[in-house]
Protein backbone atom coordinates (compact mmCIF):
# COMPACT_ATOMS: atom_id res chain seq x y z
CA UNK A 1 0.00 0.00 0.00
CA UNK A 2 2.82 2.36 0.96
CA UNK A 3 4.65 1.66 -2.31
CA UNK A 4 1.50 2.41 -4.31
CA UNK A 5 1.07 5.80 -2.56
CA UNK A 6 4.68 6.72 -3.30
CA UNK A 7 4.24 5.72 -6.96
CA UNK A 8 1.06 7.82 -7.25
CA UNK A 9 2.76 10.81 -5.60
CA UNK A 10 5.69 10.61 -7.99
CA UNK A 11 3.34 10.33 -10.98
CA UNK A 12 1.36 13.39 -9.84
CA UNK A 13 4.59 15.36 -9.36
CA UNK A 14 5.84 14.35 -12.82
CA UNK A 15 2.54 15.40 -14.43
CA UNK A 16 2.66 18.73 -12.58
CA UNK A 17 6.20 19.49 -13.77
CA UNK A 18 5.34 18.45 -17.32
CA UNK A 19 2.26 20.70 -17.31
CA UNK A 20 4.31 23.70 -16.11
CA UNK A 21 6.94 23.07 -18.77
CA UNK A 22 4.43 23.09 -21.64
CA UNK A 23 2.61 26.08 -20.13
CA UNK A 24 5.83 28.15 -20.06
CA UNK A 25 6.67 27.10 -23.61
CA UNK A 26 3.25 28.24 -24.78
CA UNK A 27 3.59 31.58 -23.00
CA UNK A 28 7.08 32.16 -24.42
CA UNK A 29 5.97 31.30 -27.95
CA UNK A 30 2.98 33.59 -27.67
CA UNK A 31 5.16 36.41 -26.31
CA UNK A 32 7.79 36.01 -29.01
CA UNK A 33 5.26 35.97 -31.82
CA UNK A 34 3.56 39.14 -30.58
CA UNK A 35 6.65 41.15 -29.58
CA UNK A 36 8.23 43.42 -32.20
CA UNK A 37 11.54 45.27 -32.09
CA UNK A 38 9.61 48.54 -31.62
CA UNK A 39 7.73 47.15 -28.61
CA UNK A 40 10.91 45.80 -27.08
CA UNK A 41 12.96 49.02 -27.39
CA UNK A 42 10.23 51.66 -27.55
CA UNK A 43 11.85 53.07 -30.71
CA UNK A 44 10.66 53.34 -34.29
CA UNK A 45 12.11 50.69 -36.63
CA UNK A 46 13.77 53.41 -38.74
CA UNK A 47 16.21 53.99 -35.87
CA UNK A 48 17.24 50.33 -35.74
CA UNK A 49 20.63 50.72 -37.45
CA UNK A 50 21.61 53.73 -35.35
CA UNK A 51 20.52 51.85 -32.21
CA UNK A 52 22.64 48.83 -33.16
CA UNK A 53 25.64 51.10 -33.73
CA UNK A 54 25.20 52.57 -30.23
CA UNK A 55 25.03 49.15 -28.58
CA UNK A 56 27.98 47.84 -30.59
CA UNK A 57 30.08 50.83 -29.56
CA UNK A 58 29.31 50.47 -25.85
CA UNK A 59 29.95 46.73 -25.87
CA UNK A 60 33.39 47.21 -27.42
CA UNK A 61 35.72 46.75 -24.44
CA UNK A 62 38.59 48.25 -26.40
CA UNK A 63 36.81 51.58 -26.81
CA UNK A 64 35.43 52.59 -23.42
CA UNK A 65 37.17 51.96 -20.14
CA UNK A 66 35.22 49.96 -17.54
CA UNK A 67 31.77 50.83 -18.87
CA UNK A 68 28.98 49.80 -16.45
CA UNK A 69 26.16 51.11 -18.60
CA UNK A 70 22.93 49.08 -18.76
CA UNK A 71 22.36 48.92 -22.52
CA UNK A 72 18.80 47.64 -22.02
CA UNK A 73 17.80 51.13 -20.83
CA UNK A 74 17.54 53.41 -23.85
CA UNK A 75 15.57 56.44 -25.01
CA UNK A 76 15.82 58.77 -27.98
CA UNK A 77 15.36 62.48 -28.61
CA UNK A 78 15.80 64.58 -31.74
CA UNK A 79 18.06 67.61 -31.22
CA UNK A 80 18.18 70.60 -33.56
CA UNK A 81 20.75 73.41 -33.36
CA UNK A 82 23.12 71.19 -31.39
CA UNK A 83 25.79 73.12 -29.50
CA UNK A 84 29.06 71.71 -30.87
CA UNK A 85 30.88 72.86 -27.74
CA UNK A 86 28.94 70.33 -25.68
CA UNK A 87 29.77 67.36 -27.92
CA UNK A 88 32.84 65.14 -27.55
CA UNK A 89 33.50 64.01 -31.11
CA UNK A 90 35.04 60.63 -32.06
CA UNK A 91 37.94 61.31 -32.48
CA UNK A 92 38.62 64.89 -31.33
CA UNK A 93 41.54 65.05 -33.77
CA UNK A 94 39.07 64.86 -36.68
CA UNK A 95 37.09 67.86 -35.48
CA UNK A 96 36.26 70.26 -38.33
CA UNK A 97 36.83 67.42 -40.81
CA UNK A 98 34.51 64.46 -41.47
CA UNK A 99 32.56 64.76 -38.23
CA UNK A 100 31.77 68.47 -38.31
CA UNK A 101 28.44 69.32 -36.70
CA UNK A 102 26.31 71.23 -39.19
CA UNK A 103 24.15 74.17 -38.16
CA UNK A 104 20.36 73.85 -38.47
CA UNK A 105 20.62 70.07 -38.78
CA UNK A 106 18.75 67.57 -36.64
CA UNK A 107 20.74 64.90 -34.81
CA UNK A 108 19.68 61.81 -32.91
CA UNK A 109 20.59 61.65 -29.23
CA UNK A 110 20.39 58.19 -27.62
CA UNK A 111 20.36 58.16 -23.81
CA UNK A 112 21.66 54.75 -22.74
CA UNK A 113 21.82 53.53 -19.16
CA UNK A 114 20.17 54.48 -15.90
CA UNK A 115 22.44 55.35 -12.96
CA UNK A 116 25.51 55.11 -15.19
CA UNK A 117 24.53 56.63 -18.52
CA UNK A 118 25.83 58.24 -21.67
CA UNK A 119 24.16 60.33 -24.36
CA UNK A 120 25.41 59.33 -27.80
CA UNK A 121 24.99 61.71 -30.75
CA UNK A 122 24.16 60.14 -34.11
CA UNK A 123 23.96 61.47 -37.66
CA UNK A 124 20.51 60.34 -38.92
CA UNK A 125 21.66 60.36 -42.55
CA UNK A 126 24.49 57.88 -42.03
CA UNK A 127 23.46 56.27 -38.69
CA UNK A 128 27.05 56.94 -37.57
CA UNK A 129 27.72 57.65 -33.89
CA UNK A 130 29.82 60.81 -34.05
CA UNK A 131 30.26 61.58 -30.33
CA UNK A 132 28.62 62.04 -26.96
CA UNK A 133 27.50 64.91 -24.72
CA UNK A 134 30.43 65.83 -22.49
CA UNK A 135 28.57 66.98 -19.38
CA UNK A 136 26.28 63.94 -19.26
CA UNK A 137 28.74 61.09 -19.70
CA UNK A 138 30.06 58.78 -17.00
CA UNK A 139 32.52 56.82 -19.12
CA UNK A 140 35.90 57.60 -20.58
CA UNK A 141 37.38 56.50 -23.87
CA UNK A 142 40.03 53.82 -23.38
CA UNK A 143 42.76 55.79 -25.17
CA UNK A 144 42.52 58.65 -22.66
CA UNK A 145 42.64 56.49 -19.53
CA UNK A 146 46.40 56.70 -18.85
CA UNK A 147 46.62 60.47 -19.12
CA UNK A 148 43.41 60.77 -17.07
CA UNK A 149 45.02 58.70 -14.30
CA UNK A 150 48.00 61.05 -14.40
CA UNK A 151 45.63 64.01 -13.97
CA UNK A 152 43.88 62.34 -11.02
CA UNK A 153 47.25 61.57 -9.39
CA UNK A 154 48.14 65.29 -9.45
CA UNK A 155 44.73 66.36 -8.15
CA UNK A 156 44.92 63.91 -5.23
CA UNK A 157 48.40 65.20 -4.43
CA UNK A 158 47.38 68.86 -4.16
CA UNK A 159 43.66 68.71 -3.39
CA UNK A 160 44.05 67.28 0.13
CA UNK A 161 41.46 69.45 1.88
CA UNK A 162 37.71 69.74 1.41
CA UNK A 163 35.89 70.59 -0.72
CA UNK A 164 37.31 67.89 -2.97
CA UNK A 165 37.21 68.07 -6.74
CA UNK A 166 34.92 65.37 -8.15
CA UNK A 167 37.37 63.34 -10.20
CA UNK A 168 34.71 61.21 -11.92
CA UNK A 169 33.35 64.25 -13.80
CA UNK A 170 35.59 64.82 -16.81
CA UNK A 171 35.49 66.25 -20.32
CA UNK A 172 38.25 66.40 -22.93
CA UNK A 173 39.01 68.98 -25.60
CA UNK A 174 41.86 70.21 -27.72
CA UNK A 175 43.67 73.22 -26.29
CA UNK A 176 42.19 76.35 -27.84
CA UNK A 177 44.30 79.24 -29.16
CA UNK A 178 42.70 81.64 -26.69
CA UNK A 179 43.83 79.42 -23.80
CA UNK A 180 47.50 79.10 -24.78
CA UNK A 181 48.41 82.39 -23.10
CA UNK A 182 46.87 81.20 -19.81
CA UNK A 183 48.94 78.04 -19.43
CA UNK A 184 50.83 77.74 -16.14
CA UNK A 185 53.58 75.14 -16.44
CA UNK A 186 54.61 72.92 -13.53
CA UNK A 187 58.13 73.47 -12.18
CA UNK A 188 59.59 70.29 -13.64
CA UNK A 189 58.52 71.36 -17.14
CA UNK A 190 59.81 74.95 -17.24
CA UNK A 191 63.40 74.28 -18.26
CA UNK A 192 62.88 71.53 -20.79
CA UNK A 193 59.43 72.34 -22.15
CA UNK A 194 59.11 74.59 -25.19
CA UNK A 195 55.53 75.40 -26.13
CA UNK A 196 54.90 74.80 -29.83
CA UNK A 197 52.08 76.96 -31.22
CA UNK A 198 51.31 74.56 -34.07
CA UNK A 199 51.17 71.44 -31.86
CA UNK A 200 47.92 69.93 -30.55
CA UNK A 201 47.51 69.53 -26.79
CA UNK A 202 44.69 68.03 -24.75
CA UNK A 203 42.74 69.79 -22.02
CA UNK A 204 41.10 67.70 -19.29
CA UNK A 205 38.42 69.57 -17.35
CA UNK A 206 37.89 67.61 -14.13
CA UNK A 207 35.25 68.40 -11.51
CA UNK A 208 31.95 70.23 -11.35
CA UNK A 209 31.66 73.52 -13.30
CA UNK A 210 31.84 75.61 -10.11
CA UNK A 211 34.77 73.66 -8.64
CA UNK A 212 37.15 72.11 -11.17
CA UNK A 213 40.60 72.26 -12.76
CA UNK A 214 41.64 72.34 -16.40
CA UNK A 215 44.84 70.37 -17.01
CA UNK A 216 47.02 70.55 -20.14
CA UNK A 217 48.43 67.24 -21.43
CA UNK A 218 50.71 65.99 -24.19
CA UNK A 219 48.81 63.24 -26.06
CA UNK A 220 51.91 61.44 -27.37
CA UNK A 221 53.46 60.96 -23.91
CA UNK A 222 50.35 61.17 -21.64
CA UNK A 223 52.26 63.78 -19.61
CA UNK A 224 50.44 66.50 -17.64
CA UNK A 225 52.54 69.63 -18.18
CA UNK A 226 50.44 72.35 -16.55
CA UNK A 227 47.02 73.90 -16.12
CA UNK A 228 44.89 76.74 -17.44
CA UNK A 229 44.79 79.74 -15.14
CA UNK A 230 41.19 80.90 -15.36
CA UNK A 231 38.93 82.74 -12.94
CA UNK A 232 36.19 80.16 -13.58
CA UNK A 233 38.42 77.26 -12.49
CA UNK A 234 39.49 76.78 -8.91
CA UNK A 235 43.30 76.94 -8.72
CA UNK A 236 44.70 74.19 -6.47
CA UNK A 237 48.19 74.30 -7.94
CA UNK A 238 49.39 77.64 -6.56
CA UNK A 239 53.12 77.37 -5.84
CA UNK A 240 53.76 74.54 -8.29
CA UNK A 241 54.42 76.68 -11.35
Amino acid sequence: MKKNLIAVALLVMFCFLLFNFFLKEKINKGYSSNTTWENFTGLDIKYHDAYENCISLLQNNDYFFDSEIDTSKISLEIISNLDSGKVQLFDIYTKMKDDFLEEDKEYLCFTIGEFFLIKLVCDPETNKIIGYLKEEACVLEEKYWTVYQNCVFLIKRFNSETPYIKKDIVSIDLLQDCEKGKIQLFKNNKKRYLFKPDKEYLCFTIGEPEYCVKLVCVPETNEVIGYIEDEFYYNIFVGTE
